[in-house]
């Protein structure tokens, strides 16, 4: 009898503990740590792969500037941002990362942090690294700004009036266009500004982009700040800012992206 009663009690139990862990959840041991690193396709270039990847512990990291998340699935390298996502066979060995895909070929690239020599001066590649995240964040800036063009014409197709409210626009940004990027990361991982996106919108008083403008500020870095302005007419004008490390060709840290809605 109690032989009988064990397996019961074994798969109830294994039945519960499943019940308690949450789906979804994930841990450092899921990331495999042979693909974490900056990894640059070698001399032979395939156009049709990223050039340059990073893969960070946490899941996230940056392909040719712009932020993603990375995952393993199987015997494959998940690589998702707000644009597209992909997926590729992979090998990794002696720090040597191989993609492929059916019909496209191969990619081969070096760690550029394993094959560093132990008594180089690292400067440079610290000012790369620098110009890569900076170019994350001001393609963040861009791309979301394309989101909101799309989500916008989508919005009046579904009724938005093309004079709202104030409220209306607040309304609109919160839930038609940040529940697609509300988890992605900035690309500085700037302490108090880990995400991507500030989720606070400014109202404007200016078509410019002044208070957006003020409100990316060094302790923002990497993450985009969003605002709108009511023109005369009603119709809204909207704002995309971010703080960079670099400074941009006018000698300011802030670039600014401005969209009119007609």
């Amino acid at each position: 009898m109690t032989n009988k009663v064990k397996p019961h009690l074994a798969a109830l139990f294994a039945l519960l503990l499943a019940l308690f862990i949450p789906l979804g959840a994930s841990s450092s041991n899921d990331i495999p740590l042979a693909l974490v690193g900056r990894w640059t396709q070698e001399s032979t270039v395939n156009s049709r792969f990223p050039r340059n990847i990073e893969l960070y512990k946490d899941g996230t990291g940056i392909s040719d500037s712009m932020s993603i998340t990375w995952k393993v699935e199987g015997k494959r390298l998940v690589m998702l941002s707000s644009l597209r996502g992909q997926s590729y066979d992979y090998n990794v060995a002696e720090a040597k990362l191989t993609l492929s895909l059916e019909n496209l070929g191969s990619a081969s690239y070096a760690n550029r942090d394993s094959t560093k020599p132990a008594n180089a001066n690292n400067e440079s590649d610290k000012l790369a690294t620098a110009n890569e995240r900076d170019r994350a964040s001001s393609d963040n800036v861009a791309n979301v700004m394309k989101k909101i063009v799309v989500a916008w014409g989508d919005a009046r197709l579904h009724g938005l009036p093309d004079r709202p409210s104030h409220g209306q626009v607040q309304k609109f940004i919160t839930e038609a266009v940040m529940p697609a990027i509300t988890d992605e990361i900035n690309p500085w991982e700037t302490q108090g500004a880990m995400k991507a996106y500030n989720p606070v919108v400014v109202q404007e008083t200016s078509f410019d982009g002044y208070r957006t403008k003020l409100a990316a500020t060094p302790a923002k870095k990497g993450q985009v700040q969003f605002g709108y302005f009511l023109d005369p007419s009603g119709s809204p004008v909207f704002c995309t800012a971010v703080y960079l490390h670099n400074k941009l060709g006018n000698g300011q840290n802030v670039a600014v992206k401005v969209q009119a809605m007609f």
